[in-house]
Formats: structure tokens, C-alpha cells, sequence
């Protein structure tokens, strides 16, 4: 009897495809380092979120990959628990799925950043004139935060912080998406990490 064939999913791109070098505890421990610096100086959110992934990619042991482990199983259960009862059955994948989604809808910049950019080099362009170059330290400084409408100090809190604590949680759990959704967001995040190792490696030899 012949056999029909059968449609196989996308598989998940492997780092040694690509040449890319395997991350170890190096990877994941500079990138936490230069986030907390980032969020120290309370600057770039997106790039904290970018780095988060490149952590959370070479994140396999120490306490905070058990902590991540560990709220990722009791979130999966809570998850099932309501899938299987409003559903009949659990949705293999539904936590990454969230995750993935709401980690690119965070990392995408919005208007403000494309007219913040704008905005930059048109000052930038005007430089040789002698009145911009005057107020070009007044248009830095009151270009980030600053002051408010009614002329108060505005804290200049990192936006994004979410999508700093999805990035480190989403290789975790993206093996659990199904299908070639699941074998995208996988081999994007495999790629990541290799890639930050790559670059580790040939920087600073070592990975």
C-alpha cells in the first residue's frame, strides 16, 4: 500500500549551520552586565530588550534560569488549566506564542522614534550655522525627557522593561510552539544567541 506524503514543518536553523559559535555562561553573563548598566543610566529600552533575548538565549543553569524555569512551568500549568477547561484541551505552545508576539509588537519602533531620528539630523545638518550651534546643547537636552508641559522635572524612566523580561524568558519556552511558526521563532532565537557568541569569540576570545 503507498503511502501519501506528508507535508514536515519548517526545522529549527541549528547555530553549527551556520557556523556560528555555541554560547556558553560568557554570553549570557556580559549581555546581563550591559543591561544593568543600561538601566542604570536609565537609556535605550529597545536595545535592553534586544540584549534580554541574546541572555536569555545562553541562559542554561544558575538561579536565574531555574527562576525562569520555574515560573514558565506554573504559568504553563495556570495556562492549561483554563485552556482545558473554557477549551476542552490545552493549546500546546500558547505562552511562547503570547510571548513572541508581544515581545516584536514591543521591539518595533513607533512614531516618536522615527521623528526623534528626524529630528537629529535635521539638527545635525544644520551644525555649521553659528545659532545652531548655540542651541544645539539646549536641543539635546530637551529632547529625551526633560521637562513636562507645566515645566516640572520628568523622570526619564526605560520603557520596554517588559520586553526585558520577555526576552529573557522566551528561548525558554520557544521550543513549545508548534509547527514552523514554532521552527521561526526558534531558529531566530538559536541564530541570536550564536551570533552574540560569534562576536564574543572574535572580540575578546572568549564565549
Amino acid at each position: 500500500m503507498s503511502q501519501t506524503p506528508t507535508l514536515n514543518a519548517l526545522a529549527p536553523m541549528q547555530a553549527q549551520t551556520l557556523h556560528l559559535t555555541n554560547p556558553t555562561a560568557v554570553s549570557a553573563a556580559i549581555p546581563l552586565f550591559v543591561i544593568a548598566l543600561l538601566l542604570w543610566q536609565r537609556r535605550l529600552p529597545r536595545v535592553t530588550a534586544l540584549l534580554g533575548l541574546l541572555a536569555g538565549a545562553a541562559l542554561s543553569r544558575g538561579w536565574l534560569h531555574l527562576a525562569i524555569r520555574a515560573g514558565v512551568h506554573w504559568t504553563n500549568v495556570v495556562i492549561d488549566t483554563v485552556t482545558r477547561t473554557t477549551l476542552g484541551g490545552a493549546v500546546p505552545g500558547a505562552l511562547a506564542l503570547i510571548l513572541a508576539i508581544y515581545y516584536v509588537l514591543q521591539i518595533v519602533p513607533n512614531e516618536q522614534t522615527f521623528a526623534s531620528l528626524a529630528g537629529a539630523r535635521q539638527r545635525v545638518g544644520r551644525l555649521g550655522r553659528s545659532e545652531d550651534l548655540h542651541s544645539w546643547p539646549r536641543a539635546i537636552g530637551s529632547g529625551g525627557g526633560g521637562r513636562d508641559r507645566v515645566g516640572r522635572d520628568r523622570p526619564r524612566r526605560p520603557e520596554k522593561l517588559g520586553a526585558l523580561g520577555v526576552g529573557l524568558t522566551l528561548p525558554a519556552v520557544a521550543a513549545t510552539i508548534p509547527g514552523s511558526v514554532g521552527a521561526i521563532v526558534l531558529s531566530a532565537i538559536t541564530i541570536i544567541g550564536g551570533a552574540g557568541a560569534t562576536v564574543l569569540q572574535h572580540t575578546i576570545g572568549i564565549h
